[in-house]
């Protein structure tokens, strides 16, 4: 695939901040083929990145002969003082996750730091998988046709005895590849009561070599995607109690 142009330096794009946040965790996933040994991977990165991940966690699948073919699974991890933002490593992937949602500029400065590292270490020239994802989280203390505008009903006979559902959908997002959206509730997510999940996925396959400006421009691109899903997701009265931190 040819290279990617790079553009110029981005800034990450801005909506206004909700009273009430359901973002429970955001994620930026870079999976790439390298040459670079994986021995010597965290440790680089560390390097570029202790100051504001200092403390290491090495997991049990660091074990794991690194020549499995398992590039999705995550060896080693940074964590902020906190412990509410990390940076996670495995053989041909890193991500950034912030657990603690706190706006898309606090997100996207992490993801410069973090993909400027990876950069230096030449791991970007062959880029397979792209993906940025929020998971939203919204209590069930209201009906769910109070909260989301997605409107799937099962025959009437089944409909009046549904527990639980589970949506998924799939859709371009032209230049920034694909938007997957999962809605389900009752959901268990680590931390918090069972809720109702909008899960939004935004990814780009086989992407080639990719240089940070294209990465920051992708990612303003992904992240709008997402804010717009979201944003569509929620029915008028549902995001003004969220706007106004109310209810």
């Amino acid at each position: 695939m040819a290279k990617h142009k790079a553009g110029s330096a981005a800034r990450p794009t801005s909506h206004q901040r909700l009273g009430r946040q359901l973002v429970v965790e955001a994620a930026l996933e870079v999976r790439f083929q390298t040459e670079l040994p994986y021995g010597i991977v965290p440790g680089r990165l560390l390097d570029a990145l202790q100051d504001a991940f200092p403390t290491v966690e090495e997991l049990p699948a660091a074990q794991i002969p690194v020549a499995v073919d398992m590039p999705s699974l995550v060896r080693h991890r940074f964590l902020s003082n906190d412990g509410e933002r990390m940076v996670q490593v495995g053989s041909g992937m890193v991500s950034l996750n912030h657990r603690t949602y706190k706006g898309f500029d606090a997100f996207f400065s992490d993801a410069e730091s973090v993909l400027k590292a990876a950069t230096k270490l030449e791991l970007f020239k062959k880029v397979t998988r792209l993906g940025l994802r929020y998971i939203n989280l919204a209590a069930l203390d209201r009906s769910w046709s109070e909260i989301i505008t997605y409107k799937v009903s099962a025959p009437t006979l089944i409909e009046s005895a549904v527990k639980s559902r589970r949506f998924h959908w799939v859709t371009d997002a032209g230049e920034a590849g694909v938007l997957q959206a999962v809605v389900s509730w009752p959901t268990q997510v680590s931390g918090h009561e069972p809720g109702l999940a909008i899960d939004l996925d935004c990814f780009l396959d086989n992407a080639g070599p990719l240089g940070v400006p294209f990465i920051q421009d992708w990612l303003n691109r992904a992240h709008e995607h997402i804010y717009q899903a979201f944003r569509s997701s929620l029915t008028e009265e549902y995001f003004s109690i969220l706007e106004s931190g109310e209810g």
